[in-house]
């Protein structure tokens, strides 16, 4: 009987395998079903947080005592912590708000009220994981910028316009570019019609297209900041990038056309929907292995050189 239900354990864990990584399931029984194999309640509407024993706290009364001691620990040490610098949010894509009131999160006594975004680091992220207001934002902001340059231009010539261009408007819209990247194509073209713009306006000082020359489409830009990213993990294992890490492809058991490149490129990360498809690693480690597959880039000595020569291969029709 021991070994029947050892076997019925290792044949429902490799169906369960078989069903989280398979394409058929859908997005809601997917994260019901690892909840379960978790043994996560569906209830619980805090988040998860880990004890001092480092378990999960899955408890509602688990989770309230960790977080007070974090209010315990700033009154030992009188740390006083500040409750109106404090961001909650409650990530979650139901269309209808859950039956169960949502407990209020209390810090230092005072409550910290829930949020439907909240900013780190300057990026702004919504409470159903996009990054469609930071692109709204941004956007406005470059536009606000670009005018004042516009009412500036006549005291400035070409070049001053483009560096100044440079410096106020372009370094905000490539703030943290490879995060939100993965905006759909039409917010990201919000950016795009600033540097239109732009562009008109250098163009319009200059009176010829040939004295200087046009501005790096921002798309390029981040493509090359991505895969020189990919270049700095791979080939000169910077230590805080090692959590991009993706694991090498296994050489081909035969000869083929590409064999010969393929100890050299990546395995893509599977991608459920298209949004996670335009995310960091699926995109950067499919142009990585086609990038291998054409070129010999990814054998250069230094980084300068591999960002010159992907800056070059990018622009090809």
């Amino acid at each position: 009987m021991k070994e029947i239900q050892q076997w019925a354990q290792r044949r429902w864990q490799d169906d369960l395998k078989i069903k989280l990584s398979g394409r058929s399931v859908g997005n809601k029984s997917w994260w019901t079903t690892l909840k379960q194999q978790q043994g996560l309640t569906t209830d619980d509407t805090i988040p998860p947080l880990f004890k001092s024993d480092g378990t999960v706290a899955t408890k509602n009364k688990d989770k309230a005592e960790v977080l007070q001691t974090v209010t315990s620990w700033g009154r030992r040490w009188q740390v006083d912590l500040a409750p109106e610098k404090t961001q909650a949010m409650l990530i979650s894509r139901r269309q209808r708000p859950p039956d169960t009131p949502i407990p209020t999160i209390l810090l230092g006594g005072r409550p910290v009220p829930l949020q439907t975004s909240i900013s780190i680091l300057g990026v702004e992220v919504n409470s159903v994981l996009t990054f469609t207001d930071h692109i709204r934002t941004i956007a406005r902001k470059a536009a606000w910028k670009l005018s004042c340059v516009r009412r500036v231009s006549h005291l400035l010539d070409s070049q001053g316009i483009t560096t100044l261009y440079a410096a106020q408007v372009r370094s905000l819209m490539e703030y943290a570019p490879l995060t939100w990247s993965s905006c759909p194509p039409s917010y990201l073209r919000l950016l795009d019609k600033v540097q239109a713009r732009a562009q008109r306006l250098i163009r319009l000082k200059a009176l010829q297209d040939q004295l200087l020359p046009p501005l790096q489409p921002l798309q390029q830009r981040r493509d090359v900041a991505g895969l020189c990213v990919v270049y700095k993990t791979h080939k000169q294992h910077v230590p805080h990038l090692a959590a991009l890490r993706q694991p090498w492809a296994r050489p081909h058991g035969h000869t083929t056309r590409t064999a010969a490149t393929r100890d050299h490129q990546l395995i893509v990360p599977f991608a459920r929907t298209e949004t996670s498809l335009r995310s960091f690693l699926p995109r950067y480690t499919r142009m990585w292995n086609r990038m291998v597959q054409q070129t010999q880039l990814h054998s250069t000595s230094s980084l300068q050189t591999f960002k010159s020569a992907v800056n070059a291969w990018i622009k090809q029709p």
